[in-house]
């Protein structure tokens, strides 16, 4: 009887192999399992093979790399975010590996890519995310292993594996005890990093330059809610009375933009108008030009002294003058021009300071548009300047400053420098990323200004990513605040409503520069003797500018009337100038009876007028005729200002 149970007991053994055995082997001929590295990701998964022989992805498929497991299954799939906030689970379509990277193809064409790359001591994990308009972000479930956890007191947060620490970049990651993660990839921003955390390695211009805070719609987003805000601080101020030069040229300019141009203009006090604290900074929209620009008559005489000192003594500081080139060639100040060329090849470029840096690109371009004719001198130094900005770069709690000692960042000296860079990095092919770090710096700023728009002078950075090594997580924001009337012409740098120099050098003459809020000043010279301007500004409104290097002339036009001089032109509603042979500076009201009001020029001396006939000659014996004295009227002067 033992024998028989024995026996039952090692059929039943056999048969229940068999069994397995057999369910195994249906599996696997419909089902193919695979384990793949990739550097130092390791993924596993599965494929059902179809009749057709197209392979069919199997759940779950997992991510494995440092501690972390990005993975799918039926209960976790892919979420994609529309703006309504309402999560879409995607399903998995097929599975790709390329090179050192491995694709995830979804439903609603959508896809992720897993890339790996060492960079130094450095494991870099890549996903990029590819989706259409209609989603904004997408949701990948991920979870932390054994042995591994969030470090939660530093920011960003750190993932602490074993005795090594690694970082996610472009996304925040909000540290969870449940298994419950989901790395958030946006359409915006559609790389993240997940990488080793190194504090001395510095900053990756290519990596941040994908996150979400470097893109342009932040960019733009940040502008508007800080214009926003710094609108409704204006409007207290002029209620109030409480008004200064740069209150008034940033409310009146913001104001302009917004369509309210006159009702900002009403708003502006009388006091205020006839102060004689008013300088050229509000002479295009209150007028008084010919009053305030005697004050930057003497400034810039006194930033050319600054500049022809910095040239003698082989200074980098001249590389901090805003738009040194233009400003030169405005000045026409030829011989500045000659030292500065001269002088820069022979610049200690290790001296630079980041502003100064950035300042060389600034020149490089401009050198480029205004002085195409002539050698760029600044070409050879932009390699060691972009090193000199990148080393300056300081990554803190996922904000982005430039300080040249990683301890100070200063506000408006970050304004200009990321102002140049956005401009660099869209002016010069494969230099996108500078443009992006642009941004970033300009949103990281912006992220502190709240809802006064203010800002302080000064962040102090005892924490970060940059040239010093050792975890640092700390900003402190220095106790001096900067109102947003200081803040706003070098925050809001593209609006033509602001107060701005208008080079017309290239088609007028060199020197001939406007001080302007038109949207547009053009000029040409169709004869050697004429210049013409086109001043484009809303129709039925007026404004004031100031045309510098302008030659003596005999006549003008304004909208096609002749004008003549009148020291009250400012005062009468319809257009109007004076002209100031010393300086050679014309001061024009205009009065736009179109939306482009031509102002055309005739120069030098009038022509000549023609001989008169010479009288018949009388006979001899003619007798003498009565003389009769003939007095010709007066030349009928051009319409005073007002008189049309």
């Amino acid at each position: 009887m033992a024998t028989n149970v024995l026996r039952r007991i090692i059929l039943l053994t056999v048969l229940y192999l068999c069994i397995i055995f057999g369910i195994f082997a249906i599996q696997f001929t419909n089902s193919n399992a695979f384990t793949l590295s990739i550097g130092t990701l390791l993924i596993s998964g599965s494929q059902q093979a179809g009749e057709n022989g197209l392979k069919t992805p199997l759940l779950p498929v997992h991510f494995t790399m440092n501690g972390v497991d990005f993975f799918l299954d039926d209960q976790r799939p892919l979420l994609a975010y529309g703006a309504s906030g309402t999560a879409v689970p995607l399903s998995v379509i097929s599975f790709r590996q390329e090179d050192n990277s491995f694709i995830i193809n979804f439903s609603e064409d959508t896809s992720v890519t897993f890339s790996v790359e060492k960079r130094n001591e450095a494991d870099v994990l890549a996903l990029s995310a590819r989706m259409p308009a209609k989603y904004q972000k997408i949701a990948f479930p991920f979870r932390l292993m054994r042995n591994t956890s969030f470090k939660e007191d530093e920011s960003p947060v750190k993932v602490t594996s074993g005795k090594k620490q690694y970082v996610f970049l472009g996304t925040d990651v909000l540290p969870q005890t449940s298994s419950n993660q989901n790395l958030q990839i946006f359409r915006s921003s559609p790389v993240v990093y997940y990488q080793t955390y190194i504090p001395a390695m510095g900053v990756s211009i290519e990596e941040i330059a994908g996150l979400i805070d470097a893109s342009e719609e932040k960019y733009n987003s940040s502008l508007s809610r800080f214009a926003d805000n710094a609108l409704v601080s204006f409007r207290e101020s002029v209620a109030a009375g409480h008004i200064s030069e740069p209150i008034a040229a940033a409310y009146l300019a913001e104001m302009g933009k917004g369509g309210e141009y006159l009702a900002g203009l009403r708003a502006i006090p009388e006091a205020f108008l006839r102060s004689s604290d008013r300088t050229w900074l509000t002479n295009p929209f209150l007028g008084g030009l010919e009053r305030t620009w005697a004050g930057y008559i003497t400034r810039s005489r006194d930033t050319r002294a600054k500049i022809a000192s910095d040239l003698r003594l082989n200074n980098g500081a001249v590389f901090q003058t805003p738009e040194l080139i233009p400003y030169l060639i405005n000045a026409s100040a030829s011989g500045m021009i000659t030292d500065l060329l001269n002088f820069t090849p022979s610049f200690n470029t290790e001296l630079l300071t980041a502003r100064q840096a950035a300042g060389v690109l600034e020149a490089m371009m401009d050198m480029a548009y205004y002085l195409p004719g002539r050698e760029n001198v600044f070409v050879p130094l932009t390699e060691k300047c972009e090193k000199k900005l990148q080393d300056s770069l300081v990554l803190v709690q996922n904000k982005l400053f430039i300080s040249d000692n990683t301890q100070e960042a200063d506000t408006i000296e970050t304004f200009n420098i990321a102002d140049i860079l956005i401009r660099y990095g869209s002016e010069y092919p494969g230099k996108e990323d500078w443009r992006h770090i642009g941004y970033y710096l300009v949103n990281s700023l912006l992220d502190y200004s709240g809802d006064r728009a203010a800002l302080p002078m000064q962040f102090i950075l005892s924490s970060g990513t940059g040239q010093s090594s050792g975890p640092r997580d700390m900003i402190t924001q220095h106790e001096q605040m900067l109102p947003p009337s200081e803040l706003y012409s070098h925050i809001i740098t593209g609006s033509t409503w602001y107060p701005h120099a208008v080079n017309l050098s290239k088609t007028a003459g060199a020197g001939i520069w406007a001080w302007t809020i038109a949207q547009s000043v053009t000029a040409e010279k169709p004869e050697a003797n004429i210049l013409s301007l086109q001043v484009r500004f809303p129709l039925e409104h007026s404004h004031y500018m100031v045309i510098s290097g302008v030659k003596p002339f005999y006549r003008i036009q304004i909208g096609g009337i002749d004008f003549r001089t009148d020291p009250r032109f400012e005062t009468y509603n319809s257009s109007g100038y004076r002209y100031n042979e010393r300086t050679e500076t014309l001061y024009l009201k205009l009065r736009h009876r179109t939306e482009i009001t031509d102002v055309v020029l005739y120069m030098g001396n009038p022509p000549a007028p023609a001989p008169e006939p010479a009288p018949p000659a009388v006979p001899e014996q003619a007798a003498p005729e009565e003389v009769i004295t003939v007095i010709e009227p007066a030349n009928v002067p051009a319409p005073l200002p007002g008189s049309r």
